[in-house]
Parts: structure tokens; C-alpha cells; sequence
């Protein structure tokens, strides 16, 4: 089957979030309008104060305060936690999958935001709206085509083949055109999209010059860190089975070498990302 963008279900947000989205956007903003506007949206505002208060993020204190929270995390975090809220209430996918993905996506952005921190502390935020972002293509064609979804899914198991090269045979596209077109149309930052644009392709990384490069090797590095992980759930065939998937070309050694993180570094990564699991505060 053929898969015209344009004609995608894409997550839909309420009236308040519409005018989060242009408030946002536009340059003269006012903070007190923002929170003000924020704090009408139950949904949103809860979401903004959970992802303050979540091991993905660095604070002394708990953020109680909407006004708080947003000088905290800055825009390109609100933009990101009115996205997730809006792919939160997508639905239409399986129960399972969809699941499946949002822990994914937080593992992955938790030892993203390690891994950045250790290497590189300047990009971290960046890093971890790309690494939150990087998997919400599936839950879009999940939500649109859930029996053929469940299929490129189960496909991928089966075969040993990487779940995007399944979705490509159903679907014509792959889950990362889906989250790069939504990044372009909720303004998320331009570094996501490049990098987004290029991690699917599975290229080898060979230097860090441009930002995306950054991107993509700490988003690699972290999935092959989560593969290497015990399942830390009682899904353990689906957990194992998402492993597989998310399997990426390039070794965990050169990307380690590349990003100058030698074995202690490593071990330490791998120590901090046990220990904020093990606070079980799943953020979504």
C-alpha cells in the first residue's frame, strides 16, 4: 500500500492548545499570558509541570508553579510537552504497541540525557526533545492503520529485519517521514528534524561537525545502551522484541570513541540510568 502524508490522521489539540502553539510562536509573548493560558488546559499544564519534575531534568526543588516551570525549561520544552500531550491522546493504535513506545522513547531519552551530559552538556536539552520525539512516527500509523501496524510490527520480529524496513514493504514510508513532517508543523527545533531526517537511514557516523551529528551518535549510542539492558518489566517477549528492532548498524565501540567516552564513562552512564529507573517515575 501507498501512504499519501497529507491524508495521515495527525494528533489534534484543543482550542487552548492551538493558541499555545501561536502564542508560542510569535515573537513578543508575553510569560504571565503564557501561564495563564497554559493553566487552562488541565491536561497540558499537568504534563508541564510532570516533565519539570521528572529525572529528565535537572532541578534543586519541586516546580508547583505553571509560571515556574516554564522559565525552567525554556520554549523549545513547552513546544515539546504540548506535543506530547497531544500524542498521549492519540489513539486508535494497539494497547500493547503503543505502550511499547512510550517506554522506548523515555528509556531512550533518559540515557540520551546521560550521554549528553557527559560528552557534550551544551546540547543536552536539544538532545532530549529529539530523543523524546524520535519514535512518535509509529504511534501516528499505528493510530491510522492498526492491523497492517501490528503486522510491520510483528514482521519485524519474525524476519530479524529492522522495523522500519517492514513498515517501508507495507506502507511505502517509514515511521520516521511520519515525525519528521509533525516536527516541521509544530515547530520543533530544526536540529530534531535534521537529525530525525538522517537516524533511520542507519549512515555511519564519522565526525561531529554539524549538530545533527551530535544527534545522531548520542541516539544511536543510547539505543545500543537500552539493548544491552535487561527487560525491566513483565512484558518481557514484547520488551525483548523491541530490542531486536531498534537494533542500529554502527557499533557501540565506534560510537564511544567518537563521542571520547571511554569504559568508566560508560560504566557511570550505565549506573546513573539503573538508578533513575529504579525511581519507577515514568513520565507519561
Amino acid at each position: 500500500m501507498s501512504i499519501d502524508l497529507a491524508t495521515l490522521k495527525l494528533p489534534t489539540t484543543s482550542q487552548i492548545g492551538l493558541r499555545l502553539f501561536d502564542d508560542i510562536g510569535s515573537d513578543d509573548f508575553d510569560i504571565n499570558t503564557l501561564a495563564d493560558t497554559l493553566s487552562a488546559d488541565a491536561v497540558i499544564s499537568a504534563s508541564l509541570l510532570k516533565y519539570a519534575n521528572s529525572p529528565l531534568r535537572s532541578r534543586q526543588s519541586e516546580v508547583t508553579n505553571i509560571r515556574n516551570a516554564i522559565q525552567m525549561l525554556g520554549i523549545k520544552n513547552v513546544k515539546l510537552v504540548i506535543a506530547i500531550a497531544v500524542m498521549r491522546a492519540l489513539n486508535g493504535g494497539e494497547e500493547h504497541i503503543t505502550e511499547l513506545v512510550w517506554r522506548h522513547s523515555y528509556r531512550i531519552s533518559l540515557l540520551s540525557r546521560l550521554i549528553a551530559g557527559a560528552c557534550n552538556p551544551a546540547i543536552t536539552d536539544d538532545v532530549v526533545i529529539t530523543a523524546l520525539m524520535h519514535e512518535m512516527g509509529a504511534l501516528i500509523l499505528s493510530a491510522n492503520f492498526p492491523d497492517e501496524y501490528g503486522r510491520a510490527f510483528n514482521l519485524s520480529s519474525e524476519k530479524g529485519i529492522p522495523l522500519e524496513r517492514s513498515e517501508l514493504n507495507i506502507f511505502g514510508i517509514h515511521r520516521g517521514t511520519v515525525i519528521v513532517s509533525l516536527a516541521q508543523r509544530i515547530g520543533l527545533p530544526q536540529v530534531t528534524i535534521d537529525a530525525l531526517t538522517e537516524f533511520f537511514v542507519h549512515a555511519p557516523i564519522f565526525s561531529l561537525k554539524k549538530p545533527r551529528e551530535w544527534h545522531r551518535a548520542i541516539l544511536t549510542l543510547a539505543h545500543h545502551m537500552e539493548w544491552l539492558m535487561p527487560p525491566r518489566d513483565l512484558q518481557l517477549e514484547e520488551d525483548f522484541r523491541y530490542r531486536i528492532v531498534n537494533g542500529r548498524m554502527q557499533s557501540l565501540e565506534s560510537l564511544s570513541q567518537l563521542l571520547k567516552l571511554d569504559k568508566d564513562r560508560l560504566k557511570t552512564i550505565f549506573t546513573d540510568y539503573l538508578a533513575l529507573l529504579s525511581n519507577n517515575n515514568f513520565v507519561f
